[in-house]
């Protein structure tokens, strides 16, 4: 079972390397034909069900359309974008566009990094700056400048910006004492 980070490069490589592919749906039923195991969402992988939906694969063309990635042509074809093929080139571009294609889909939002990092600067203990967090804050401390962005969708778009290195995202585990020996 693979980040969406993976999916979305497996997901572009498709669309790049099979240009007969046309449609969102057919890309996206191309796909989970196919049953690639990055693509399980299920331990077992031997069942239909074990595998993402078209759906939800779908969704994946949506959010490399989003990124800039991919365009959809007035015929409803897939067509991977110069940038697209940029991020499919060896060594790190595709972290690299999949940073700068976030930061830039964020800015887009009305979430540029300035205002992430000055949320991140504003959030004290107890809390810990993790996604609903800064969405939090950004919505709260800026009421004038509300983010135009759902939750689901921030928290997606950090996590992406995080697995491409394009922001820190530290983990820790807190421990406290039981009260039995």
């Amino acid at each position: 079972m693979a980040s969406t980070f993976t999916r979305l490069e497996i997901t572009l490589r498709r669309i790049r390397d099979n240009p007969t592919v046309s449609s969102r749906l057919a890309v996206a039923a191309e796909i989970r034909g196919c049953h690639l195991q990055d693509f399980r969402v299920k331990k077992n992988g031997n069942s239909d069900d074990d595998f993402m939906s078209v759906a939800s694969i779908d969704r994946l063309v949506g959010l490399l359309k989003d990124l800039e990635l991919v365009t959809i042509t007035t015929d409803g074809n897939v067509i991977i974008t110069e940038g697209g093929a940029q991020a499919l080139n060896p060594g790190s571009a595709f972290s690299n566009k999949i940073s700068s294609a976030t930061k830039s889909l964020l800015r887009r939002r009305g979430v540029p990094l300035t205002a992430i990092n000055a949320a991140i600067k504003r959030i004290g203990d107890p809390d810990t700056p993790n996604a609903p967090t800064i969405y939090r804050e950004l919505n709260e401390n800026g009421a004038e400048n509300a983010v135009n962005i759902r939750q689901s969708e921030f928290t997606r778009l950090m996590f992406l910006l995080a697995s491409a290195g394009g922001i820190t995202r530290k983990l820790s585990v807190h421990y406290t004492l039981s009260s039995r020996r």
